[in-house]
């Protein structure tokens, strides 16, 4: 299974503002995070894997924000940057019926570290960004989902 997990918000997970000028409307609000993600099952990505992967990533969240505050899609800007990609080797012990015997399995997997900037409207930024990026991953048919578009 995916594991999402923030490693490091830049600085905590706030909203910043773009610019330092009061408030007016149509002004907007950023949000700047940075995540770990793990796939299993992969290999590095290749650039033309990278692009899609930060395609789909960009795409999942940016449905996730619309989906969960009620944002009209053209006001809402999401930015994924893949920072850092490594190798992680999982060792399973697995039982043989036949045997007492245990066999190493190693299964690959990545580890993605990635930033997410998300723009919104000042007006209508009363949402937590954190559980926001998790939800669109969460759930097993999400992952699932989420999964199916990157292959």
């Amino acid at each position: 299974p995916m594991t999402l997990a923030p490693v490091a918000v830049v600085p905590g997970v706030s909203a910043s503002s773009t610019d330092d000028r009061p408030a007016t409307p149509g002004s907007l609000t950023e949000y700047e995070v940075t995540y770990e993600m793990e796939l299993t099952h992969s290999e590095l990505l290749d650039s033309e894997s990278e692009r899609v992967w930060i395609d789909v990533t960009t795409e999942t969240i940016h449905n996730e924000v619309v989906s969960t505050t009620g944002i009209d899609s053209t006001l809402v800007a999401v930015e994924v940057e893949l920072d850092d990609q490594n190798i992680l080797e999982q060792v399973r012990m697995l039982m043989t019926d036949h045997e007492a015997l245990r066999k190493l399995q190693q299964s690959p997997r990545i580890k993605i570290q990635f930033t997410c900037t998300i723009l919104v409207p000042k007006e209508e930024n009363d949402f937590d960004v954190d559980e926001v990026i998790r939800s669109a991953f969460l759930s097993p048919t999400r992952q699932n989902i989420y999964i199916s578009s990157l292959q």
